[in-house]
């Protein structure tokens, strides 16, 4: 019978044996040859030493432990034949599996997540590596909050949630092929108020690793750079979201955006704009005292201007937003702030999705689609 714990093992075991076995089942005189199907492909393997910051000293209860927790992965060294591979210095891109302790056995319990990594040289010599990486993906715990069974977790109310992993790295080169390296990184697990309690968790965390490369990865050097438009370009985003608010076990609404913008290519990876916002969020007429003689409809609305940076990777992008509210009848911070990932299908249409903030403490995430004119 397959369970989630013969599961996450058959997972383990999967990547494992993609570390272990594969550079044995390959022969080197195949991985080697330029264009064969392991060029530029590597595997490495983590270690990762933290502890979760609890957002409240009534919540130190929680932690009974530090964070440990292992990562196994697969890794791809971009060729430079793309013009946007050149100028972010040739990344390398890949899939993680990472799974272990929380820092909370009794309360949290353990952490699984499978994510996709970008990871961005900043700082290169012979022997030498600094880079950024970051990389996000479903990620889950095996002891989500309950009423029942376990009410004292406040901090995550979900077994699913969303996670991101930011990280920078040192990487020593042992051998033509091995890895030796040492980090410094950010993990942080929420749902993004989907559900409550979502006070989510940031787990600062040191970790040490080795990288196997099946081969010398082989880059090109592209001189012509894309062109990018030099005029304003304009859009229009679509999105939704779901919220449960105010409190555990309330009722969950739905949340709908508009959003304009408009914006102008300063280079070929960097974009800075600026557009408005309508946000018709139902949960605040549900439990509002602040605008009790204003229409449902006013109480649910709020409108605000931002100004934003976007730096793109192709067809993928993060825009980053900095908002105020210019029209709000509850209650709330006068500031706002979206992050978000953007893909371009077409030259017109994009998926996108953001999470909204105030100062830094989560509201909710919407995801929608986009048309650029």
């Amino acid at each position: 019978m397959l369970t989630k714990r013969n599961f996450r093992l058959y997972c383990l075991r999967f990547f494992l044996s993609l570390f272990i076995g594969i550079p044995y089942l390959c022969p080197a005189q195949v991985s080697t040859q330029p264009g064969g199907p392991l060029q530029n492909f590597s595997v490495g393997t983590r270690f990762l030493y933290g502890s979760f910051i609890t957002p409240s000293p009534k919540l130190e209860y929680v932690r009974d432990s530090y964070t440990s927790l292992k990562e196994v992965y697969i890794q791809y060294q971009l060729k430079g034949n793309k013009s946007w591979h050149n100028s972010h210095k040739n990344p390398q891109w890949g899939i993680s599996y990472l799974s272990g302790n929380t820092g909370s056995r009794a309360f949290i319990g353990k952490m699984n997540a499978v994510y996709t990594f970008l990871n961005l040289p900043l700082i290169q010599s012979k022997r030498y590596t600094g880079s950024f990486r970051f990389g996000a993906g479903p990620g889950w715990v095996s002891k989500p909050y309950n009423i029942n069974t376990n009410p004292k977790n406040t901090i995550i109310g979900t077994r699913l949630n969303a996670f991101i992993h930011l990280m920078f790295q040192h990487e020593f080169k042992l051998s033509p092929r091995l890895f030796l390296n040492a980090n410094i990184g950010l993990m942080h697990l929420s749902n993004g108020g989907t559900i409550l309690p979502n006070l989510g968790l940031n787990i600062p965390a040191l970790s040490t690793g080795i990288r196997y490369a099946f081969s010398t990865s082989i880059t090109d050097t592209i001189t012509r750079r894309k062109r990018f438009p030099q005029k304003i370009s304009y859009s229009f985003h679509t999105t939704a979201g779901i919220k449960q608010w105010p409190w555990i076990g309330s009722g969950k609404y739905l949340i709908n955006t508009l959003q304009v913008e408009g914006a102008k290519h300063l280079n070929e990876n960097n974009t800075a704009g600026a557009g408005a916002v309508f946000f018709y969020d139902r949960t605040l007429s549900k439990y509002s005292s602040e605008a009790e003689s204003a229409p449902p409809h006013d109480k649910q609305l709020q409108v605000g201007l931002f100004a934003y940076w976007e730096h793109s990777f192709a067809r993928l992008s993060f825009p980053m937003q900095a908002g105020v509210y210019i029209y709000n009848r509850y209650k709330s911070p006068a500031l706002f702030q979206q992050v978000g990932v953007r893909y371009r299908f077409t030259d017109h249409l994009s998926a996108v999705m953001f999470l909204k903030t105030h100062m830094g403490r989560a509201d909710f995430i919407h995801a929608g689609i986009g048309y650029h004119l």
